[in-house]
């Protein structure tokens, strides 16, 4: 990363790791916009999104979604997510920043019922294509550095273990 990048890259960071006392609890989290939309995901907690920022333009301090780690009565917020609609969003300054994509996303009231759905005739509620969206989560909660980098797809800490009981389809890869 250049100089330039990385002193762009650092402020930016900088931003969104104050912007987390903002929205660190849920009901922070739905007084900012954001509703629960999904149960807990293996490694990727829940996700918590507001529907308006999802076309909004890259703000660190501003993601689309938060993730929160909901196992065991627990409420931490553990990073941030930002989804955009655009066919290569820049993001974070610099190379690092990994973006992914869900597609056949079927959302009934707001939650994300299931993805990869065949047709948007397989969903009972709205069918969200998706190809035009970009994910990038960004594990920017003080306490919760991810071990696999900062915009890794999946956290570990948030990963069943071998011990859990959890069958191998809610397992992450290589745990």
């Amino acid at each position: 990363m250049s100089s330039d990048d990385r002193a762009t890259f650092d402020a930016e960071w900088s931003v969104a790791v104050d912007a987390v006392s903002t929205v660190d609890t849920p009901p922070e989290a739905s007084a900012a916009g954001y509703t629960r939309a999904a149960v807990q995901g293996s490694g990727v907690g829940v996700h918590w999104v507001n529907w308006e920022l999802i076309d909004a333009p890259f703000d660190p301090a501003r993601p689309s979604m938060l993730l929160f780690d909901e196992r065991d009565g627990r409420e931490d917020l553990v990073g941030f997510s930002y989804w955009l609609r655009d066919a290569a969003p820049e993001g974070f300054a610099g190379p690092n920043d990994v973006w992914h994509q869900h597609t056949n996303l079927c959302i009934v009231n707001g939650w994300v019922d299931r993805q990869r759905v065949a047709t948007p005739a397989d969903c009972a509620g709205h069918f969200l294509a998706g190809s035009d969206l970009w994910m990038l989560h960004a594990w920017v909660v003080p306490g919760y550095d991810n071990q696999w980098g900062p915009f890794a797809t999946l956290h570990p800490r948030l990963c069943p273990g071998p011990a859990d009981a959890a069958p191998d389809i809610a397992r992450c890869p290589g745990m």
